[in-house]
């Protein structure tokens, strides 16, 4: 009897695709099935790549395109609310559509096969497997020689600061949805992390270093970090002791990977930019992270 296959659709950059490929494993694993990654929103001229090939997730890797009549069902189904239209193409069977964004407790009822289509952005999805998530998507396992090298720097004592702003400003629809965490939230976050657990070295990774240097310039004695990769500047804030993380799903994983027993987290409440109507975060950081 073949064993039932969870499907996720991957989509966004390499943190959205973390949690997505998080809670379809935390799924597979409790009902003994197979990890599948449908990876058809990745294409040569789209902005976000498929991220997860350095790590040993087992998946097994599917690329369905449409062909002319399926593009036209979908984008019908995205107007008329019939489950028929919005099924996936090269799939049969049923299709779990996030429901919001907090946490969806229907994906606790799966059984058998199913497709799951979302952003699953919470650590509750895959709480009953952390250690594997943790182990399976080590950053160090992608990191290079170079970074692992300059890791030896950062440790329980260090703070790592993450100021994203790179496609956030230059990409409108970014910048509309997502905004730029300003100079107050980072200031009162590092007057906290002084106050609570005074670092001995800060370091600050940006996706814009210009930006950031401009946005910390009250700040003495900061390291800014460049030259490196996505996945360099993952493992690299992974190894910090302390974090003052963005509205970045990117930086919310190198926080929750943390290789330190004790890890000491501050992250924004506004994840989205002020012109958007808040969403349902209540799901989205674990217990003891401290919100400003």
């Amino acid at each position: 009897m073949t064993a039932p296959a969870i499907r996720v659709e991957l989509q966004g950059g390499f943190g959205n695709q973390l949690f997505q490929a998080a809670a379809a494993l935390a799924v597979a694993r409790r009902i003994d099935g197979r990890l599948q990654f449908e990876t058809r929103r990745f294409r040569s001229t789209s902005l976000r790549g498929y991220g997860l090939a350095p790590f040993p997730h087992g998946a097994e890797i599917f690329n369905t395109q449409a062909n002319a009549f399926q593009r036209l069902r979908r984008r019908a189904g995205k107007i008329l609310p019939l489950a028929a239209l919005r099924q996936p193409e090269g799939w049969r069977g049923r299709v779990l559509d996030e429901a919001g964004y907090a946490y969806d407790a229907r994906i606790e009822d799966l059984r058998d096969s199913c497709y799951l289509r979302g952003y699953f952005q919470s650590w509750r999805y895959f709480a009953d497997c952390a250690g594997h998530v943790r182990a399976l998507f080590d950053p160090a396992q992608a990191a290079s020689d170079s970074a692992k090298t300059f890791a030896c720097a950062l440790g329980p004592r260090a703070l790592s600061i993450h100021v994203r702003a790179g496609d956030f400003l230059k990409d409108p629809a970014a910048y509309e949805f997502h905004g730029v965490l300003d100079r107050d939230y980072y200031h009162r976050a590092l007057a906290l992390a002084n106050a609570q657990r005074a670092p001995e070295r800060i370091f600050c990774f940006s996706d814009n270093p210009a930006h950031a240097r401009a946005l910390l310039a009250h700040v003495p004695d900061v390291t800014f970090v460049e030259g490196f990769n996505q996945f360099d500047d993952m493992y690299l804030m992974s190894r910090a002791g302390s974090q003052i993380i963005a509205n970045s799903t990117f930086s919310y994983w190198s926080a929750w990977l943390a290789a330190q027993d004790d890890p000491f987290v501050i992250a924004p409440k506004a994840w989205v930019a002020p012109r958007i109507p808040p969403l349902d975060i209540r799901d989205l950081y674990p217990p003891g992270w401290i919100q400003l």
